[in-house]
């Protein structure tokens, strides 16, 4: 009884540690989506500047 609660008390611990890793990978694919969508804004700008030059 004592062996599984033990286990059981790692167990939550291990999935708490996997769900801080899985919202800061998250939050870095969501940091580099935005730093793309804006990379391609611009480059939509320059080549459409050219349009109007």
């Amino acid at each position: 009884m004592l062996v599984s609660n033990i286990s059981g008390k790692l167990m939550s611990q291990l999935m708490e540690k996997m769900k801080e890793r899985l919202e800061k990978m998250k939050r870095t694919v969501r940091q580099q989506r935005a730093k793309l969508h804006i990379i391609r804004i611009c480059i939509t700008m320059l080549l459409s500047s050219d349009d109007y030059s």
